[in-house]
């Protein structure tokens, strides 16, 4: 439970930094690839979820800065 509420919440801090194009998005981003997979690691989420979520995490912030 406590790796599934964590990784939302980073999502969600991602998500937020890109929406009001914050200067730290890089550095959140970091921080939730590192819990999303840790959160794959554990078996909270498939490890082919935790590689979608992080792509399309990825990806959102490459057309935000294009």
């Amino acid at each position: 439970q406590f790796h599934l509420s964590t990784m939302r919440t980073h999502v969600k801090r991602v998500r937020a930094a890109i929406a009001s194009k914050d200067g730290k998005v890089a550095e959140l981003l970091k921080a939730a690839v590192a819990v999303i997979d840790k959160a794959a690691q554990k078996g909270v989420i498939d490890k082919k979820a935790a590689a979608r979520k992080i792509s399309r995490l990825t990806k959102t912030l490459n057309r935000a800065n294009a």
